[in-house]
């Protein structure tokens, strides 16, 4: 059985970067990179860490880890204020974020891959909807949690949400 992390150990199997080491792992790094902002008293980090690998993985990204509370200069200089929080870094430069715990389509859809991953979710909505096509994939893609069908309706579960 794997060790579990500690406080100050990352969830994710990324490289560490501080301060001083930020620029040379990620502004300067000719590979693109991914960077996962976390906490350690943050347990969504922490379950979302196993998907961050395989993204990585798949993608054939760097993925490095910058502890918030260790590192709060480079989290304010790029604005973050909520973890998990994952930049996408390519030729130096911040390409694509992604705030919060989503699933790996999801993160891999906002993350700018994944097209076809993404289709094959509406399809599989649409084929759940009778055939019909009740999922506008547009929207579905801008708003990643509720799909919305042709007329306009929101999704059942945020009707029964407003309801309550």
């Amino acid at each position: 059985m794997s060790e579990r992390p500690t406080a100050q150990q990352p969830a994710a199997a990324g490289l560490p970067v501080t301060a001083a080491t930020f620029a040379h792992e990620v502004i300067d790094s000719a590979e693109r990179v991914l960077v996962d902002f976390w906490a350690p008293w943050c347990h969504y980090c922490r379950a979302l860490a196993p998907v961050l690998e395989q993204i990585a993985t798949d993608q054939r990204l760097k993925l490095v880890t910058v502890n918030q509370d260790a590192e709060p200069e480079i989290a304010a200089h790029y604005g973050i204020q909520a973890v998990p929080n994952m930049i996408l870094f390519e030729n130096g430069r911040p390409t694509a974020q992604v705030i919060s715990a989503r699933p790996k389509v999801a993160l891999e859809q906002a993350l700018g891959w994944s097209r076809e991953t993404v289709s094959k979710a509406v399809t599989w909505r649409r084929e759940l909807a009778g055939g019909a096509p009740a999922i506008e994939a547009r929207h579905w893609r801008m708003v990643r949690s509720c799909p919305v069908d042709v007329r306009g309706r929101e999704c059942r579960t945020h009707l029964d949400a407003g309801r309550r």
